[in-house]
């Protein structure tokens, strides 16, 4: 490694004290940061800053029914990282240019390269925080193999995939969603941040056995209670799946066959992930859906769905 080089380094969140975070998105979203940064670091020969992924909410301390997920031990630090207490020394004596979603990269590396030519001194290339909000998958689709072996490496474990991995797999995110989505019923479009009805489910697990096998096994991972879940896992060969952490249940997701996704950014890295179906609801913003063009993929419509059911 030369002596003096550009680092890069993804910024998960505002609150970020180098060791532990406080505050911030989920898991998903805060791989959209750390995605973006990796792949810019890999194309132009950067090292990396391993990020900060262990974070602290106010309600994982006081209570209360948010995201209790700290993301502590999460991953395993790639050999060719620096380490987080070398970056946070670095990153405090180092000069930073913050690297926007809407910054031409190419450019900025040239420029970066040379300025650290010119001034003889390494500097810092920062993906603040607003990357964890870009949620488009456009920038990736190119680097799905490399950000996989990535994965791999910081916790392998989770890509054993089971002998008895159910072929079909629904994500049920319920959580603090703050859009309704019973239009979804309706044939209506909704937003991906919205709460489906359990319904939608049935009727989605219902559409995929019809086209795939009635018997198939089916697992669910959600975020929601077993109370709210009742009316899904009551169906035949359908089971709930509780496994160590976020990111185990997402590659879980993504080794099945078949991956009804509920719009949410989890579900979309899950589809991203895999070599699969994806069956996603109508959304307003679709696009986002788009996870690599050579995925298999369908919109449900779940009016048309309970006709055609009907009707048979």
């Amino acid at each position: 490694m030369p002596s003096n080089n550009v680092y890069v380094y993804p910024r998960l969140g505002r609150n970020d004290l180098g060791l532990i975070r406080f505050g911030g998105h989920g898991l998903a979203n805060l791989m959209f940061c750390w995605a973006n940064a990796t792949c810019f670091a890999h194309k132009n020969g950067f090292p990396m800053i391993w990020p900060t992924w262990g974070q602290i909410k106010r309600l994982t301390l006081f209570g209360g029914f948010g995201d209790r997920r700290l993301y502590l031990n999460l991953f395993d630090r790639p050999g060719d990282a620096v380490t987080p207490i070398r970056g946070a020394v670095l990153r405090q004596f180092l000069s930073t240019t913050k690297l926007s979603p809407d910054s031409d990269l190419e450019d900025l590396a040239q420029r970066l390269k040379q300025r650290v030519a010119n001034e003889n001194r390494s500097h810092i290339a920062e993906f603040p925080a607003e990357w964890t909000q870009k949620v488009d998958f456009a920038t990736l689709f190119d680097h799905h193999s490399f950000l996989k072996q990535q994965l791999i490496k910081m916790r392998p474990n989770a890509f054993k995939k089971q002998e008895s991995s159910a072929p079909i797999a629904i994500h049920v995110r319920l959580g603090d969603l703050p859009f309704d989505g019973s239009g979804v019923l309706r044939g209506e479009p909704v937003r991906s941040h919205a709460r489906l009805p359990i319904e939608y489910y049935r009727r989605a697990l219902n559409k995929v056995r019809n086209n795939h096998g009635e018997n198939l096994n089916a697992w669910v991972y959600s975020d929601g209670t077993n109370e709210e879940l009742k009316d899904l896992l009551s169906m035949h060969n359908v089971t709930r799946q509780n496994l160590d952490t976020a990111f185990d249940e997402m590659i879980a997701m993504s080794q099945s066959n078949y991956l009804i996704g509920s719009g949410s950014t989890f579900s979309k890295w899950a589809s991203f992930l895999s070599d699969g179906k994806t069956y996603w609801p109508p959304l307003l913003d679709h696009f986002q859906t788009k996870t690599r063009p050579e995925l298999e993929t369908e919109i449900l419509n779940p009016l048309r769905i309970q006709h055609q059911l009907a009707e048979q």
